[in-house]
């Protein structure tokens, strides 16, 4: 009861107990001599909690260790703002709550600012040459806003740090803009960055930047709403969000199955054409023909028909998948057009593929069949990687770097295909079983490259360099260790003299 009493006694009359407020200094530093100190270190020793440091335009050649509560502010003078040149790792080493704002920083070596073990720091209108601009280490609630950060490395760096804010910086770098490692549910807003990775990172929100390369590697839950992208990689990545971006090549994905069917990706375009994401659907039809890039992930019995793919980086995905039918579509100037892992019976029928680095690529796949397509002037053709038991049958290759390319595949047959003016016609690495039968090949560069790939089947091939009705000798090579070729032949034993029909 004498408690309460007391403390309704405090709140009635507290207001004429008397209250001391403890004012900020304001501390002053000129390389020149004619403020408080010469030195921004030596102001920041003399300093106590809550101090304000004006820095005025100079030249500052040392390393500034923070330890204590401070405001930091540059001040031009003579048409320059303070220039500080970290002389150890660091320009600044904050280990306390500070702001700083109005400085330019050179670090040739480390970190231009380095940020350790605590909360609530705001760096801003600065701009930052260093090697790492900004290094965030244990650091939650801080604010980098408004900075111009050119690195050789990170632009800034987040490790084990979150609940920041990084908006309406202009960052570039020669590696990573941004990169955020065991950091989680932080901002990214409003920023122009030459490039992000998020690694083991969560619940980040990635909103209205330009962005040029974002990589999402073994992380989850994060956001990436308006952006301007020009490749999103997805790597071993759960739940991504990826909404109303616009792209200029396009999203890849790689991983497991959950990393494959979990994100929600909508109402992305790339040039005004959409980018089409599907998951764990059956018995679907796309022939939607405004669609720049289109992904599958554990989808079935699906159609892809008439559609005119032309601008996305990889224009069809697909991924633990079956029964997937790709009709008179084209594809043109893509990096990989049609990439397939982790699938069977995928069946691309009367498909033209021009101009692409490559055509078809598959990786741990089956029973897929390529009939009647034709290919022309790309890079690889067809490139199969650990794929077992396919058909490729009756299909033009003309002016390909290589026609057919074959790695650690087995069982497969390769039947009735014009294989004309490449400079590759059929290229096996570690390649075994495969069935090379009634093609005709004709003015290649090289009809062939065997390379550690025994046994092959080669049987009634036309060949336009060999005019003798007797075997046809096709030169093998075993390498061992890349510079070590032992060769070898086999042949096939009944080429034809006049080409198939």
């Amino acid at each position: 009861m004498k408690l309460a009493l007391a403390a309704a006694f405090i709140v009635a009359f507290g207001v004429f107990i008397p209250v001391h407020f403890v004012e900020a200094d304001i501390i002053t530093v000129n390389d020149d001599g004619t403020a408080d100190y010469s030195s921004i270190q030596e102001a920041v020793n003399a300093a106590e909690d809550g101090d304000i440091i004006y820095v005025y335009g100079g030249y500052y050649n040392e390393s500034v260790f923070v330890d204590k509560k401070l405001h930091f502010i540059g001040i031009e003078e003579k048409g320059i703002l303070p220039k500080v040149m970290g002389q150890q790792s660091h320009a600044f080493y904050f280990t306390s709550p500070c702001t700083l704002q109005n400085f330019v920083i050179f670090q040739q070596k480390g970190n231009a600012i380095q940020i350790f073990n605590c909360d609530n720091i705001t760096i801003k209108n600065s701009e930052i040459v260093a090697e790492t601009g900004i290094y965030m280490e244990n650091a939650s609630f801080c604010t980098i806003e408004k900075n111009e950060i050119k690195a050789s490395t990170y632009g800034i760096y987040l490790y084990a740090s979150d609940k920041n804010e990084i908006k309406n910086n202009d960052v570039d770098s020669s590696f990573l803009a941004f990169y955020s490692l065991s950091s989680a549910n932080s901002i990214i807003s409003y920023n122009n960055l030459s490039g992000i990775s998020m690694e083991y990172s969560e619940g980040n929100i990635v909103m209205n930047n330009v962005i040029e390369n974002f990589d999402v590697m073994d992380s989850e839950n994060v956001y990436v709403f308006n952006n301007s992208i020009g490749r999103l990689n997805l790597l071993y990545a759960m739940a991504i969000h990826v909404v109303n971006n616009s792209f200029e090549k396009g999203i890849f994905i790689f991983g497991s199955m959950k990393n494959w069917n979990t994100h929600i990706i909508e109402n992305n375009k790339i040039k005004d054409s959409k980018i089409l994401y599907y998951k764990n659907e059956k018995n679907l039809k796309v022939d939607d023909n405004d669609a720049a890039q289109l992904i599958l992930a554990n989808c079935s019995d699906c159609k892809i028909y008439d559609i005119d793919f032309h601008f996305a980086e990889r224009h069809i995905q697909i991924a633990f998948s079956e029964n997937i039918k790709i009709a008179n579509c084209s594809f043109s100037n893509a990096f990989v057009a049609v990439d397939v892992m982790n699938s069977q019976y995928i069946f691309l029928n009367y498909n033209i593929f021009s101009s692409n680095d490559i055509s078809f690529q598959t990786f741990n796949c089956s029973e897929t069949t390529i009939r009647n397509n034709n290919f022309s002037y790309n890079g690889r053709a067809i490139y199969l990687e650990e794929t077992i038991e396919n058909m490729i049958e009756k299909n033009m290759f003309m002016g390909n770097s290589f026609a057919v390319h074959l790695y650690k595949s087995k069982n497969n047959r390769i039947v009735r295909n014009n294989i004309i003016k490449n400079e590759n016609g059929v290229y096996f690495e570690e390649a075994f079983m495969n069935i090379i039968i009634n093609n005709n090949f004709i003015e290649n560069d090289r009809d062939t490259f065997l390379e550690n790939s025994l046994p092959n089947i080669f049987l009634r091939n036309y060949w336009s360099k060999w005019t003798l009705p007797a075997p046809k000798p096709i030169l093998c090579h075993i390498i061992i260790m890349w510079y070590i070729h032992i060769p070898y032949f086999t042949v096939d034993l009944m080429p034809r003299l006049i080409p198939v029909c």
